[in-house]
């Protein structure tokens, strides 16, 4: 292994090897796109290995399903994993971790890929009680407001607020989840269960971020919650995006 990440280090530039290399504790590495930042993100975790850290106890986080297979395909790749290893580092996208989370607590997850039919529905119960030039935005506009309304908890004037209450009820009845309610329920989990949340922080010791730029104050929250008590958050982002 350390001929591998010795040969992966060699291919860094100073300021990466630098980063890859860093002692334990939270770090944090912004640069622009196409970079290597995660490059060095996969030297860091071939160093972490070398280093005797468990690849198992290594969590890898991206932002979706294409992202982690092909971080998991570089992981493999420059560290000489074999591919579909259950040993190496895990390698899950934030909404993939929570329904483990949520699962894991013993909350079944029927899980709504896509919430816009449902949002449509709720959108149109709210109508049919409005007056006839009410105006409400479209399913589409409404998906980021229901999305501060469950991350956020923001409160929306009416009638908006009647779609969120609306959209929530037709979830309920049909004993389902969506991405955000996701990632809600498990931050929820580790924030208020003791237990779950020392069996989610024993099984990783290591956390690793890639494209930190595209996570939103939920997301922040529930990984940090993970890399506690001793915060080994290595998060890789990209300085010319919000």
């Amino acid at each position: 292994m350390q001929a591998l990440v010795d040969d992966v280090l060699a291919g860094l530039d100073t300021r990466q090897r630098a980063a890859a290399t860093l002692g334990p504790g939270p770090a944090q590495v912004i640069a622009p796109a196409g970079s290597g930042k995660t490059a060095t993100l996969v030297a860091r975790i071939g160093v972490l290995i070398a280093k005797g850290v468990l690849p198992a106890r290594i969590l890898v986080v991206t932002f979706n399903r294409d992202a982690a297979s092909e971080l998991s395909r570089r992981i493999q790749s420059a560290l000489g994993l074999m591919p579909g290893a259950t040993d190496g580092p895990e390698v899950r996208t934030l909404h993939a971790l929570a329904l483990l989370v949520v699962v894991d607590a013993g909350h079944p997850a029927r899980l709504v890929a896509d919430r816009l039919p449902l949002l449509r529905h709720a959108r149109r119960q709210v109508l049919a009680r409005l007056p006839a030039d009410a105006f409400l935005p479209s399913a589409e506009e409404l998906d980021s407001l229901v999305s501060t309304a469950i991350l956020e908890g923001r409160l929306h004037p009416r009638p908006v607020s009647d779609v969120v209450e609306a959209y929530r009820r037709l979830l309920a009845i049909r004993g389902a989840i969506d991405f955000d309610g996701l990632l809600a329920q498990a931050l929820v989990i580790l924030r208020h269960d003791p237990r779950m949340r020392v069996r989610w922080q024993e099984r990783f010791h290591h956390v690793l971020v890639d494209e930190f730029q595209d996570v939103d104050a939920t997301q922040v929250e529930l990984v940090g919650l993970l890399a506690e008590p001793e915060r080994n958050l290595f998060v890789v982002g990209n300085d010319d995006q919000p």
